[in-house]
């Protein structure tokens, strides 16, 4: 009996032991990660919302790699997988997961909500066409994800879009952009010039960038360097240490005048390669010792006034239809047509190069106009052939340059300024093309040059000689372009060009260190002071002494 008794809790005991056994090999399987395959989060957004194991929404960067069970598990009625990331367990839509990371980005169809430019392939600044606000475009493609889930470009049948011009909203798409309508407002009839609308330019806010590794000063204080000037670079450099100057506008082309053997020239323009003045490794020494120096460096280039490049490439000059279309001459040069792409191209290319292998900290871009009396010779003679391919107003075309340019130098953490007149204070949109809302709007900087010479002798009713009182004129002038500046979301800085060199015109006024100093005194004064930039053609240094004690008490 106590045999059969101590036999019967033998297996009773064996029995329990089996049973924990088996509920603990059901717990460990149950608990176990199970066999995964690798995928990526994917969706039509830049981010992937999953779940966790306590299901709570949890957002991924699109691209992130995946393991993924074939457990499926239902939450309020919707089925997930079951899927591990970093080895922590997660709940995810297979709507969102892909094989291949090139294929987690599901847009297919997408809307131009800026009218922009078109590249042709997914990389580079080779150009395409153009592409309208409002228009729908089926995604084919696209440049490689990014780290943060996002592409710079998508595909479509007609070229590359960079994607900050592309909304999924079409709605948005087609839409007024609210903060174009006080300059739509304002524009509505000031159009006297024939340059086009105020109300068909870009206004979209811009954000000015700030790069850690090329930090813009506050306050420029600049001096022009032609290349000539280079020759004596360490001269100037001398005297920049010994005033507030804190950055040298350098030359890079004007017009015919060539720095340094580029590159880019070669490839682009022969004749104005075999004009530099310097080598490139000569060039680069030269812009080094101005940063070793501590001072901020702005390339210069003369962008759609170029005898050189007109040389080598006549199909891109404006014509002249009065002289048997050959290329127009203005102001003692060609001028390549700003309404053709390849003229963008290239001095894009040479842009990108003074940042990258030259080592500038931004971009100065001049002659980013029409020829001055452009309305006669085009509009009123009918004498000039444009080249205006895609039918754009001459204001429209200097704008979208502007944006084109900076898309390409801001992805090389460099800066882009602008100059303009000083006649584009006054609120219509210019002959030429100038329309400082929309220019200021797109650039980082815009450095306009109210030489007070170049105003009418009693501009804005002054009674005397206006150059005779350069500070009474610029703060009437500072005043206006303040006011042109607020109508816009995402104003410039204002870094203004101020004349450093004696009239041209009767009264032949002295410009000594009083006339420089009043005109410093009226930017700071009427509120429009982000630095400013002395003019002087020949970049003499004996000239510049002469403001020593002006360019050192500001």
């Amino acid at each position: 009996m106590k045999k059969k008794r101590k036999t019967l809790v033998t297996i009773i005991i064996i029995l329990l032991i089996l049973i924990c056994l088996a509920l603990a090999c059901f717990f460990i399987i149950n608990n176990m990660k199970p066999k995964t395959n690798t995928m990526y989060l994917a969706s039509k957004s830049s981010t992937v919302s999953i779940l966790s194991s306590e299901h709570e929404e949890i957002s991924f960067v699109r691209g992130t790699k995946i393991e993924v069970s074939e457990r499926i598990k239902k939450i309020d009625d919707i089925e997930y997988l079951k899927a591990y990331v970093d080895d922590q367990e997660y709940y995810v839509l297979a709507a969102n997961l892909v094989e291949n990371k090139e294929d987690a980005v599901l847009e297919d169809k997408l809307w131009v909500y800026r009218t922009c430019s078109v590249y042709e392939n997914f990389e580079g600044s080779k150009l395409n066409g153009l592409i309208y606000k409002g228009e729908e475009i089926d995604i084919t493609s696209h440049s490689p994800l990014k780290d943060d889930g996002t592409v710079d470009r998508y595909g479509f049948d007609g070229g590359y879009i960079l994607s900050k011009y592309l909304t999924d909203d079409e709605q948005y798409a087609k839409s007024l952009d609210n903060s174009s309508y006080a300059i739509r407002l304002q524009s509505s009839t000031v159009n006297p010039y024939g340059a086009g609308s105020a109300s068909t330019l870009d206004y979209y806010p811009n954000e000015k960038p700030v790069f850690e590794d090329n930090k813009m000063p506050d306050i420029c204080q600049a001096l022009y360097i032609n290349t000539e000037a280079l020759y004596d670079i360490e001269d100037y450099i001398d005297y920049a240490l010994s005033t507030n100057v804190n950055s040298f506008v350098i030359d890079i082309r004007d017009s015919h005048i060539v720095s340094y053997a580029s590159p880019i020239m070669e490839k682009y323009s022969p004749s104005t390669y075999k004009a530099a003045a310097f080598t490139k490794d000569e060039f680069i020494q030269k812009v080094k010792k101005c940063k070793d120096a501590g001072l901020y460096v702005i390339a210069r280039i003369t962008v759609f006034k170029d005898s050189n490049f007109m040389n080598d490439h006549p199909e891109y000059a404006i014509l002249d239809k009065d002289d048997n279309n050959n290329p127009f001459r203005y102001g003692g040069a060609y001028w390549p047509s700003a309404y053709v792409r390849e003229v963008w191209e290239y001095n894009v290319e040479l842009s990108k190069e003074c940042i990258s292998d030259i080592g500038f900290n931004e971009i100065q871009y001049d002659y980013v106009r029409f020829p001055e009396q452009i309305d006669y010779f085009a509009d009123v003679l009918n004498a000039l052939d444009l080249r205006n391919t895609y039918n754009e107003t001459r204001a429209e075309a200097i704008q979208r340059f502007l944006m084109y340019a900076c898309d390409e130098i801001h992805a090389l953490h460099g800066y882009v300024s602008a100059d303009v007149f000083g006649e584009t204070s006054e609120g219509y949109v210019c002959a030429y093309g100038q329309f400082l809302p929309a220019i200021s709007n797109v650039v980082d900087v815009v450095s306009p040059m109210p030489y007070p010479d170049h105003f009418s002798p009693h501009f804005y009713g002054i009674e005397e000689v206006v150059w005779e009182v350069p500070y009474k004129l610029l703060t009437i002038w500072g005043a206006n372009t303040l006011r042109q500046q607020s109508l816009i979301p995402t104003p410039a800085k204002v870094r203004t060009y101020i004349q450093g060199y004696n009239a041209i015109y009767e009264p032949f006024v002295f410009y000594d260190n009083e006339k420089v100093d009043e005109q410093i005194r009226a930017l700071i004064d009427s509120g429009i002071y982000d630095g400013y930039i002395v003019w002087n053609s020949g970049s003499y240094l004996d000239t510049y002494q002469l403001f020593k004690e002006a360019l050192s008490s500001h």
